[in-house]
């Protein structure tokens, strides 16, 4: 490559790659399996697996949040 495509390969900006939706996904995952445990936890009475589900979902939730800030700041 010479000339004119050299100089405009270097002038064209790169693209800002998002936080993978892979990870998104996880994230929303584990919300969903805090949510399902905090409900089991509820049903059977057990307070171990509610606040465990309560401390699932929170850590999905934070992380999804986390995921948004960082494409809001990559744009």
């Amino acid at each position: 490559m010479s000339g004119w495509r050299v100089r405009a390969s270097r002038m064209t900006p790169r693209k800002v790659i998002p936080v993978s939706i892979f990870k998104k996904l996880a994230h929303k995952a584990e919300a969903v399996k805090g949510g399902a445990k905090k409900a089991i936890g509820r049903a059977t009475g057990s307070s171990r697996l509610k606040a465990e589900g309560r401390s699932d979902q929170v850590k999905g939730d934070t992380k999804m949040a986390g995921a948004k800030v960082k494409d809001a700041f990559k744009k």
